[in-house]
């Protein structure tokens, strides 16, 4: 596995590809071979091999948020907001602390969902976990605070106008 890694870690794409199938046949229970083979498959544009990889991952592993995460931005990535938001939440189910699923599903609510709420609680949540202040990330929080206080405001102009 160490080994599989250092080729994936060295950018030997094909080498670490064969090296992470021949574990995964070794040990099919494992999710860990099958996570890094799908994040291959998936950085080399190979989505359906990404997502059957990481579909077999987080069988072997319900509990495995990496996986979860990235099968959430594969289905985000392909229109399937609900399998998105699905496949984000189960990582979050499985690790709470999880940043990359907190900002995942921010960027998913915020962009895709048009839930400003729910973004706003993600991103908060990501800066906070992440423990660093990212100025997009900031940007974006004073974007939908900013939205959201206008909403209001224009909501009772509406309802006053004939």
């Amino acid at each position: 596995f160490q080994q599989a890694l250092a080729l994936m870690n060295a950018k030997r794409t094909s080498e670490a590809q064969a090296a992470f199938i021949a574990l995964s046949r070794d040990y099919p229970n494992f999710s860990g071979p099958l996570t890094d083979l799908g994040i291959l498959y998936a950085q080399t544009h190979q989505r359906e091999l990404a997502v059957a990889s990481l579909t077999r991952a987080v069988a072997a592993n319900p509990k495995n948020e990496v996986a979860h995460n990235w099968l959430g931005t594969l289905h985000r990535e392909n229109g399937d907001f609900l399998r998105a938001e699905q496949s984000y939440q189960k990582a979050l189910q499985a690790d709470p602390g999880y940043a990359q699923a907190h900002l995942n599903i921010a960027i998913l609510y915020d962009v895709a969902l048009h839930r400003p709420r729910e973004a706003l609680n993600a991103y908060r949540s990501y800066q906070r976990i992440a423990g660093t202040d990212d100025l997009i990330v900031d940007a974006w929080i004073r974007e939908l605070e900013s939205r959201l206080q206008a909403t209001p405001a224009e909501t009772k102009v509406a309802e006053a106008s004939p």
